[in-house]
């Protein structure tokens, strides 16, 4: 549905809008963008709800095992990630668009080297043409590096939030350990520790949907 208007839209382009249109956009937003948009937003926007409810879960649970965890868990996670999301969402968009951008021109010179071959065969351009190729080749394969970076540093962001916590908590509950060992036992101290190292993969996971869902929303409002 979305491939057909897209090609609807195209079709009632006047002359000069049409003109303007470089092919490659038209390709990779048929092909690649709605694809993106339909398998990462929406479908995915039910997958972040889940996660979401997941990690709901085990907040929960750590404010029924202890007030002072489950405020933190409840309280400051979310912030810090929330935080580290909006820091992390200009550069991911930026990354994500400067790989689009090169693909797209990667495909616009193919377009164009169909279009016009007997050009490029009557001028002897075909060395040109592949040293041209090339070039983009290469700006694409860096775009493409950069972009991996990116979202695999996403990724551990919040893994590395949870070792943080976990790390605050192994302190401070070593303290409370030491200073009262007749109240607050051994198996305490480490159910509390199991609790947050829980935090981990539903906040991995609800922190690369959202991301992912918010990408779509602009991919949206590009299309």
């Amino acid at each position: 549905m979305i491939q057909a208007n897209l090609l609807r839209k195209f079709l009632n382009y006047s002359q000069e809008s049409r003109a303007s249109l470089v092919p490659g956009d038209l390709i990779m937003a048929i092909t690649r963008d709605t694809t993106e948009l339909v398998h990462s937003g929406y479908i995915k926007a039910l997958d972040l709800l889940a996660c979401g409810g997941q990690l709901l879960c085990v907040i929960t649970f750590q404010m029924i095992l202890s007030v002072e965890l489950g405020l933190a868990a409840l309280i400051v996670f979310p912030m810090v990630l929330l935080a580290a999301m909006k820091c992390r969402a200009g550069v991911t968009a930026k990354t994500l668009h400067q790989r689009n951008l090169t693909q797209i021109d990667l495909i616009d010179h193919v377009v164009k080297c169909v279009n016009c071959y007997q050009l490029i065969a009557d001028y002897n351009l075909r060395s040109q043409v592949i040293d041209d190729y090339e070039v983009k080749i290469k700006k694409y394969n860096a775009a493409l590096v950069e972009a991996s970076l990116v979202l695999c540093n996403n990724k551990y962001v919040a893994k590395h939030l949870c070792m943080v916590f976990v790390a605050v908590y192994t302190v401070y509950g070593a303290v409370l350990l030491m200073e009262n060992p007749n109240t607050y036992t051994l198996g305490d101290f480490l159910a509390k520790i199991a609790a947050l190292s829980q935090l981990e993969n539903p906040g991995v996971k609800y922190m690369e949907l959202s991301m992912r869902c918010k990408l779509c929303c602009h991919h949206s409002f590009e299309l």
